[in-house]
């Protein structure tokens, strides 16, 4: 007796469907795990050595403190320059209180209010100045990082 192939049924279409859309899912999987471990291993050739990658960040580390510092200690001046501005706010709204006349507390009233619009534009003037130095120091950090990423990859 021979044997003869039956025709395949739509079972087996789809099984046979299924393990070759299985297949490519494992083909697939596999190009992705290469291409990662080459994206790794490309990032890791850009990072040097671990030596050299602590030699950087202490570099990009050292440069940064300072102009930290330095921000700290203009946002402590400004601080300060507020206090002191608010006590003398404080000081002409007492001054006007104690006035004999409605002149004189007109007048100490305009004294208070051009103190207060003058101490907002100083206010608004040391943050534009210390956002402009926070922003020119990260962008010197990104360069000087870019700068040594760069030699890092070609070697130089």
């Amino acid at each position: 007796m021979t044997q003869t192939h039956a025709p395949p049924t739509d079972a087996a279409k789809a099984f046979e469907q299924a393990v070759e859309t299985f297949e490519q899912a494992v083909k697939t999987g596999c190009k992705i795990q290469e291409q990662a471990v080459e994206q790794f291993t490309d990032f890791a050739e850009r990072l040097g050595s671990p030596v050299d990658w602590q030699k950087r960040a202490q570099k990009s580390f050292d440069a940064a403190v300072p102009a930290f510092q330095k921000s700290f200690d203009e946002a402590m001046a400004v601080m300060n320059a507020n206090a002191k501005a608010s006590l003398d706010l404080l000081g002409k709204a007492f001054d006007t209180a104690r006035c004999d006349s409605t002149a004189a507390a007109q007048d100490k009233m305009r004294d208070m209010w051009e103190l207060a619009l003058k101490s907002v534009r100083e206010n608004t003037r040391a943050l534009v100045q210390a956002n402009t130095r926070i922003v020119e120091s990260w962008t010197a950090l990104a360069h000087t990082a870019q700068k040594t990423n760069g030699k890092t990859k070609s070697g130089g």
